[in-house]
């Protein structure tokens, strides 16, 4: 299961490339976004689904089954599907997985339970998921309560999805068709979240996904057309296809086989060069 490698292998929540084995693998561009969101809202709101569910439980269930539950009760209060159709598909997917259909009644029931207004009231008075105390008493600490309540705040919103357009002069035609605005940067910050795969432009390669301040450095080193650059540790590609687009001959290197074939996949999508080489530089 995919948040399994998060929580209990502790491996970062990364999309898995297309052709690759794993939970995700044989679904579509489309699915694996919409699993891949799911998963992240679970991660976010993880505070807040423990305690709508803790006191319909008498014990804390395994691993799998207390996952395929988050989910279920997340997907209901953050993507608002109706608690029927909710029901219906986690308690379907129990009894098609060998190691949970034994509890798929058990699933019905707490889910029947779990999506009504009394008890997802505890997902409100819950508040942002506190962050790891570990870290969380070093910033309180350091710099007070308030700034620890911030920051887990901060954490529950995510991050703004910003995409750089392959030329500036695209960046007005983004925004009007992704609904965003163009930062002093150059950048185009969606208002909502959506699936970037589906914009206008997307298969075009008129844009890629990249944080706002990731795009920062390329856009202050002024004239690049002809000049070579070594962009280390380069994948997934933002500053590479960066560098390409304003004319610098590129070399990206990453260290990761798997990163590097989604940097050359988005190469390919935006139609730019760079030479890529798979190497451990250390």
């Amino acid at each position: 299961m995919l948040l399994r490698g998060v929580i209990e292998e502790r491996r970062p929540l990364e999309e898995p490339e297309e052709g690759t084995r794993g939970p995700l693998a044989r679904l579509g561009r489309p699915d694996r976004a919409r699993a891949l969101a799911l998963a992240r809202d679970v991660l976010r709101f993880w505070g807040r689904s423990g305690a709508v569910l803790a006191p319909l439980v008498s014990r804390k269930p395994r691993p799998a089954l207390d996952a395929l539950l988050r989910l279920a009760v997340t997907e209901h209060r953050v993507q608002a599907t109706p608690p029927h159709a909710v029901v219906a598909s986690w308690v379907g997917l129990a009894r098609r997985d060998h190691r949970l259909a034994p509890r798929a009644g058990f699933v019905n029931a707490v889910l029947r339970r779990a999506l009504v207004p009394e008890a997802l009231a505890a997902w409100d008075e819950a508040g942002p998921t506190r962050l790891p105390e570990w870290i969380g008493a070093r910033v309180a600490a350091q710099w007070g309560e308030a700034v620890r309540a911030a920051i887990e705040a901060a954490h529950e919103r995510g991050a703004p999805i910003d995409l750089t357009p392959r030329s500036p002069d695209l960046a007005p035609a983004i925004a009007r068709s992704a609904g965003g605005e163009i930062l002093p940067t150059g950048s185009v910050r969606l208002r909502t979240r959506a699936q970037v795969s589906r914009l206008p432009g997307f298969g075009q390669g008129a844009f890629w996904v990249q944080d706002a301040a990731s795009a920062l450095p390329v856009a202050l080193l002024g004239e690049l057309a002809g000049r070579s650059v070594l962009d280390l540790c380069a994948a997934p590609g933002g500053k590479t296809m960066q560098l390409a687009a304003a004319g610098a001959r590129v070399t990206a290197v990453d260290a990761s086989e798997r990163r590097m074939a989604r940097l050359r996949q988005n190469l390919e999508r935006t139609r730019l060069k760079a030479r890529t080489v798979v190497a451990d530089i250390e």
